[in-house]
This record gives C-alpha cells, structure tokens and sequence, in this order.
C-alpha cells in the first residue's frame, strides 16, 4: 500500500490517499487493518472494514477508516490484480 499526500479542497489541510493492489486490499480487510487518511499511518489490526473516523495512534486525530471504507469514500484506488 503507497500513500500519495494531496490538499483537501474544503479544509486546506494536508490529506492522504492510498494505492493498493486487489490482493493487498483482500489481505488487509481479512487482518482487519485501516489507513489514517490525517498522517498516513497504517493501522495492521483492530480496523473493522467499514471503520470511520477511529482515533489514530500516531496523529491523535479522528482519521482512521477501514479498507473497504477508504475506497468507497474515495481515498483509495486499487490498482491492479497484484499477487501474493
């Protein structure tokens, strides 16, 4: 999973998206991890998919959403099938 820093429209704060293969992103819902879209930072367990706003560990902020969750909101793109 690659991060891609961008400027939110609405807010002007600095936000993140998330790249991933169709493999990576199988992996990561079945080890239930999410994504903080506020720093960056992966969460590697403890993420339901359809997690919104769980409070980051690393930023403190209300900015992590689960897997499934981050692509329909947009935040991330999976980019190919990949392989495990």
């Amino acid at each position: 999973m690659t991060k891609v820093q961008f400027t939110g429209r609405k807010t002007g704060r600095t936000l993140y998206r998330f790249r991933l293969t169709e493999a990576e992103a199988y992996r990561l819902t079945d080890e239930s991890a999410g994504a903080c879209i506020l720093c960056g930072a992966r969460q590697s367990h403890g993420i339901e998919p359809d997690a919104r706003k769980y409070t980051c560990p690393k930023c403190d902020g209300a900015g992590v959403y689960g897997i499934k969750e981050l692509v329909l909101m947009g935040y991330a793109t999976i980019t190919g099938p990949g392989r495990e």
